[in-house]
């Protein structure tokens, strides 16, 4: 008989910014589901903590349609590529509103890490993958993004571990190890920084009414932190 044992290592976040409340994954101790943690954006106190619905690796979630959306790595899946399962959950209690679809990691570059929404499509970064993967809604899959630097056609990069998209800009925004990259809607690299004193961002939420005031919230699988930024805003040259 297994005891269910929540950590503090977080895996992923999500943030409602209209409600104030920030959505934490946390893994588990034993066969046991992930748990979700919820606080608020003003303060670290929790303010309630419900297990998700199935035994498996937790690690992409984001906010769409007034719920919350996770997807999980399922336990005892056989052979060959695996599955992650998008869930669509009450944010209240964490019960399944719907079963969305299946994601194998075939089509993903690997077990989906990061699981963002632009309001009607989702978007994906997988384990493996440089590019990110847009699916309908149905898991189908529409497109694969390539992102590039406009600047240096020799970068890239692969397996991002975060991954959020600006419902005022379009902007995307992944991570990987201590770095936050900023890509346009059409995949083109715009900016990146380093993080200090993080050293595994497992996870990326940002919210805000305009470009200037948006901030990001990110979870550091190392240091099991919950952080907040401001992006920078572009220098103004006046002339």
């Amino acid at each position: 008989m297994y005891k269910r044992q929540k950590r503090n290592t977080p895996k992923a976040v999500a943030v409602d910014g209209n409600a104030g409340m920030v959505y934490i994954i946390v893994d588990t101790v034993g066969k046991t589901p992930d748990h979700v943690i919820v606080t608020n954006t003003t303060s670290d106190t929790i303010v309630r903590d419900f297990a998700l619905p199935v035994i498996g690796d937790a690690n992409g979630m984001t906010l769409k349609d007034g719920n919350l959306m996770v997807s999980i790595v399922l336990e005892d899946q056989c052979c060959g590529p695996r599955d992650s399962t998008v869930y669509a959950l009450s944010t209240s209690t964490g019960a399944v509103v719907t079963n969305l679809f299946n994601a194998n990691e075939d089509m993903t570059q690997g077990q989906v890490k990061g699981l963002a929404s632009d309001g009607d499509s989702f978007i994906v970064a997988g384990e493996r993958g440089r590019d990110l993967i847009v699916l309908d809604n149905a898991g189908v899959k529409i497109q694969s993004m390539f992102l590039f630097d406009p600047t240096d056609f020799n970068w890239f990069d692969q397996g991002y571990t975060g991954l959020t998209i600006s419902a005022t800009s379009s902007d995307l925004l992944t991570a990987k190890g201590n770095k936050i990259y900023n890509f346009d809607s059409d995949g083109r690299k715009k900016n990146s920084w380093t993080v200090t004193g993080a050293t595994n961002i497992v996870g990326l939420a940002i919210t805000g009414t305009t470009t200037d005031m948006e901030s990001v919230y990110l979870v550091d699988s190392s240091t099991k932190t919950l952080r907040t930024a401001v992006i920078p805003t572009p220098e103004t040259v006046i002339t």
